[in-house]
């Protein structure tokens, strides 16, 4: 990355501190403790490892991706329906609320940053995907896709990593 500026905001938007929650949802892993479906260090990655190559790879990437190319080309129809879908693409309740409570969170903060966000984002009673605002604020801040998908991941990871460290013996 050549841009400095685009590196300090990608590393604000990717940082744990960023206050929109992300380190108090479990993604799932919670739930899959109390199965027993993870006891392990061996199964704390087996199910990062599974999450990133079913649900980061085939879903929140490739809606990142778009959502970045529909914020530059100000297509928001498109944009809102890669919201939708991100959305919709959630399996569970919680996952879902995981997702629309991040974007909320994310929204605020863009706001209080003085975005300046298209109708279809600020409208009262929308639900917004995490992914999509991420994708837009990198998009605006002239974020290439493969950096901002690093950082996505990356965010991401950290807070599972997190998680599994809290909740399962690795090893301590």
């Amino acid at each position: 990355m050549s841009n400095p500026l685009a590196l300090s905001r990608l590393l604000q938007l990717s940082s744990v501190s960023l206050p929109v929650g992300g380190y108090a949802f479990s993604q799932g892993m919670e739930y899959a403790i109390e199965c027993r479906w993870i006891k392990n260090f061996n199964d704390a990655e087996s199910w990062i490892r599974l999450q990133m190559r079913e649900s980061l790879a085939k879903v929140d990437l490739p809606i990142l991706r778009g959502a970045m190319e529909s914020t530059a080309e100000e297509d928001w129809q498109r944009f809102m329906f890669l919201n939708d879908l991100s959305i919709a693409s959630r399996e569970t309740k919680e996952l879902r609320l995981t997702d629309t409570a991040m974007g909320a969170a994310l929204l605020r903060l863009l706001k209080s940053l003085d975005f300046d966000l298209p109708e279809c984002v600020t409208q009262e009673g929308e639900e917004h995907s995490f992914a999509t605002l991420f994708a837009y604020a990198a998009q605006k801040w002239g974020i290439v896709f493969e950096d901002a998908a690093n950082g996505f991941v990356w965010s991401w990871l950290e807070n599972q990593v997190a998680g599994a460290t809290k909740m399962v013996p690795l090893g301590q």
